[in-house]
């Protein structure tokens, strides 16, 4: 997985988001708010949400802050029952130059979240999980923060991205497949329950 690679640059953030999906513009954070070391693992509790649905009236993507991390515990433990991430390991991520967490807000609500993990001198970045707060489910939450996550990698330098989907979850491979990401092998007894998970990955494009 992510190999720990101290960081002392700033990630550089977009300053503007492309206008498509109703994102709206970024705020710098200052200083990374990114990732940390655990296996690899792409974790979605989207599930149904994942189905498109008629996007949210408002809303906005940004990198999560430190005082996002009781939100984030809660919502983990809302949508995970297995493969939680500890308040420690969220409190590594959010200052860890190797990834990056992406949160999505309604009303200043915490409605979403992505852990997005990148490795030095990679050009592959990994999805390595999503979640979507049950109230705000079938809003197109979940896609707005893969495509934000496609734009981050982007800027990093990536070319492609991959990410693990359990087999049983329907709702989140039919997203991916949406949105272009192919399936490339499985792993058996991925998952702390024993399931087995499916690899998909994404070219991204980039310019020389």
């Amino acid at each position: 997985m992510p190999a720990d690679c101290p960081a002392k640059k700033t990630p550089s953030f977009p300053r503007y988001f492309p206008p498509q999906n109703n994102i709206f513009p970024w705020r710098h954070p200052g200083i990374s708010r990114l990732h940390f070391p655990i296996a690899p693992c792409y974790r979605c509790a989207i599930w149904r949400d994942l189905q498109s649905e008629p996007r949210a009236n408002m809303r906005t993507i940004q990198p999560a802050q430190p005082g996002d991390l009781n939100a984030l515990l809660a919502l983990e433990n809302t949508c995970f029952v297995t493969d939680r991430l500890s308040r420690r390991s969220w409190q590594r991520l959010l200052v860890r130059p190797t990834a990056a967490v992406l949160v999505s807000r309604i009303d200043n609500a915490l409605a979403g979240a992505l852990v997005l993990l990148f490795r030095r001198r990679s050009h592959t970045a990994r999805l390595y999980s999503i979640a979507v707060s049950p109230q705000h489910r079938s809003k197109g939450i979940g896609e707005a923060l893969v495509a934000a996550a496609e734009a981050l990698a982007q800027t990093r330098g990536c070319r492609r991205i991959r990410l693990e989907v359990r087999e049983d979850n329907a709702a989140s491979r039919a997203l991916f497949a949406r949105m272009g990401y192919t399936a490339f092998g499985e792993a058996p007894l991925y998952y702390e329950d024993g399931a087995t998970a499916i690899r998909w990955q994404k070219a991204l494009p980039h310019t020389e």
